[in-house]
């Protein structure tokens, strides 16, 4: 079902909240065995929220956002219902390579 930008950019940002959450997933990133600070963790402030006709995404508050497209919007949603965890960028490797 197609589904309008401002859906699909708030059922991301719901997955995306949900994984910055998860200290797992989003574990602090290490240096030198130290742990940084927590806002550089792996994700950080992340949103996803519809602009013209695409979703702008952001992983990292302070690296820019990506720009999707319906279709890649909705593929990402889709990839992220069926229970992975990751970036639109992980979901086209691991979909590129099957």
């Amino acid at each position: 079902m197609k589904q309008s930008e401002a859906r699909l950019a708030d059922l991301i940002s719901a997955h995306l909240a949900w994984l910055e959450a998860d200290p797992v997933f989003n574990a602090p990133r290490m240096a030198f065995g130290i742990p940084t600070r927590p806002l550089v963790g792996s994700w950080a402030r992340v949103s996803a929220r519809r602009t013209g006709g695409q979703v702008l995404v952001t992983y990292l508050c302070f690296q820019g956002p990506y720009f999707l497209t319906t279709e890649q919007a909705q593929a990402y949603l889709d990839w992220l219902d069926a229970g992975n965890k990751g970036t639109h960028l992980q979901m086209q490797r691991q979909v590129g390579k099957g």
